[in-house]
């Protein structure tokens, strides 16, 4: 497996958010995290031609003074994705915010890209999202990836340091409306079996015990594994 890039973007409610993914192939695996900052449940609908990873089969909503909404998509690329733009619904109340980061991964298996399904979790009283172990396979060659959201009053400054060996590459994005929102992805090439990532810091969030997250861990299979029948709920 090898990374190819990342992208970001923002935006507060009645505009949609875009994010400009980098150079891509064919059979490049895209994920993308999409985060909403408010005072209610409302998870950002899956981009056209996306679907939900395995595991996530509904938005995460942990419920605080400042609530968070995480959702995580993919899509196995095709020859005409290259340079391509992947718009997010605008989504919540006047006081809401959104974000989304995007990573991209090659020498993923297109079968199977996920080794096992992704695990969840959410709390609140902090910023400091805490990703979950992930059990997965042991495949030579696998990477996890981790993702966290979190709803906040800090602002656009508001920001994240990713718990050790997801530090490289790791991209985040901030955007400030009344309820803020905080969203990061990371990734790890050699992680432990199971793999139990740590917890994100962050920083500028306003009042943390007001605060809720959400986190999810992935494990991307090599592409050049096939996959193990019953491993995957799809």
């Amino acid at each position: 497996i090898s990374f190819i890039g990342s992208a970001v973007g923002s935006s507060s409610p009645n505009t949609a958010t875009t994010i400009i993914l980098p150079t891509l192939a064919a059979d490049d695996l895209i994920i993308i995290a999409a985060a909403v900052g408010d005072t209610a449940n409302n998870g950002i609908p899956a981009p056209t031609g996306y679907s939900l990873v395995p595991g996530v089969a509904a938005t995460l909503y942990s419920n605080d003074v400042n609530d968070t909404n995480l959702d995580l998509y993919y899509k196995i690329a095709v020859g005409g994705d290259s340079g391509a733009t992947v718009t997010l619904t605008a989504t919540g109340g006047t006081n809401a915010s959104n974000a989304g980061v995007a990573m991209v991964f090659r020498g993923v298996n297109t079968t199977t890209p996920f080794d096992v399904n992704a695990t969840t979790a959410t709390g609140i009283n902090t910023s400091g999202a805490d990703p979950p172990s992930v059990d997965h396979l042991n495949p030579a060659g696998v990477w996890t990836v981790i993702a966290a959201s979190t709803g906040h009053t800090g602002g656009a400054t508001a920001t994240f340091t990713f718990p050790t060996g997801y530090t490289t590459n790791a991209a985040q994005q901030a955007h400030n409306d009344t309820i803020d929102v905080l969203v990061g992805m990371g990734y790890n090439t050699a992680p432990a079996d199971p793999e139990n990532p740590g917890a994100f810091t962050a920083a500028n969030i306003g009042t943390a015990t007001d605060n809720a997250w959400a986190a999810v861990s992935m494990a991307l299979r090599p592409s050049s594994l096939s996959p193990t029948r019953g491993q995957v709920s799809w």
